[in-house]
């Protein structure tokens, strides 16, 4: 396997809780330059996203890609049948085939239970880091190690995203706005 010395050392470090360092879209316009092209296309591969007809191909060549994409459909499937069973409904529609990592399922148990949406996301953000963590392993400057890389940029990004004040204020806002709506009607009603 390819060893990217130079590049793995030149990017800035990454810790959960603090802000992205540099934008991921900064970072995906740069790799191609100094990454083979097989090696080029894996990355381009590594999303948050599950891609709706499954993991791209190109993904097939890195162990901590495929990996991650397993992981990370066992939390979906989960989270898709925690969802379903709160509505009354059958979620399988919505579930991907996959194996039910225990720790994947223990977290989508434990961001389901949470208090708010925002505590949820926090703690499916955590999980989702110490998958990342794990798949890390002993890679630090080969292909494997941009893979984590990438996915662990993008989940900052994803987790600085939210702010809790932002999203108090746009939920008061859209209360606000659905309570003139139903007043505005009941007064309409009653003329």
């Amino acid at each position: 396997m390819t060893e990217y010395f130079y590049f793995v050392a030149s990017l800035p470090s990454l810790s959960l809780g603090a802000a992205p360092p540099i934008p991921y879209r900064q970072f995906a316009e740069d790799f191609p330059r100094f990454l083979n092209p097989g090696d080029a296309r894996i990355l381009a591969a590594a999303t948050l996203e599950y891609p709706a007809g499954g993991p791209d191909p190109a993904a097939h060549g890195s162990a901590a890609l495929t990996a991650w994409f397993q992981w990370d459909c066992a939390l979906r499937n989960e989270l898709a049948r925690l969802r379903g069973q709160e509505l009354g409904r059958d979620a399988e529609a919505w579930v991907h085939e996959g194996f039910p990592y225990p720790d994947a399922v223990a977290a989508a148990r434990t961001a389901f239970a949470a208090p708010s949406p925002l505590e949820g996301e926090m703690a499916l953000g955590r999980a989702r880091w110490d998958a990342m963590d794990r798949l890390r392993g002993t890679h630090y400057f080969d292909r494997e190690a941009l893979v984590v890389y990438a996915l662990e940029l993008q989940l900052l990004e994803r987790l600085a995203a939210f702010d809790a004040a932002a999203g108090s204020a746009e939920y008061h806002d859209l209360y606000d706005a659905v309570m003139a709506a139903g007043s505005a009607k009941r007064t309409g009603e009653a003329s």
